[in-house]
Order: structure tokens, then C-alpha cells, then sequence
């Protein structure tokens, strides 16, 4: 009984750590998503993500 007891807490801290690391990958994609999309958008403009302005572009919004 005893060993069933801790293979059943290893498999639910393997599952907990395996839901915690696809949720740290969804996250980083979803982010990197999110900045792709937007730096286009951004440079078009003449903007750069770093607030620094493009060569020959105004540095105000």
C-alpha cells in the first residue's frame, strides 16, 4: 500500500511539472507571436521596439 502511495504522488508531480512546462512553452510562443506581429507593425511606422528611431524617421509616436 505504501508503494502505491508514492507512486501515485510521483506520477501527480509528474503531471504537475509536465502542465508547468507546457504552460512556460505556450507562454515564450505566444510572446514571441505577439512581438513578431507587432514589429512589423511597428517599423512600418518607423518605430523600433527599442525606442530607437529608424535612420531618418522621427523617434515620436
Amino acid at each position: 500500500m505504501k508503494l502505491l502511495d508514492h507512486l501515485e504522488e510521483g506520477i501527480i508531480a509528474f503531471l504537475i511539472a509536465a502542465a508547468t512546462v507546457l504552460i512556460f512553452v505556450a507562454v515564450l510562443h505566444r510572446l514571441r507571436v505577439t512581438i513578431g506581429s507587432n514589429k512589423g507593425m511597428l517599423t512600418s511606422r518607423g518605430w523600433s521596439l527599442h525606442g530607437i528611431a529608424k535612420e531618418g524617421t522621427a523617434a515620436t509616436p
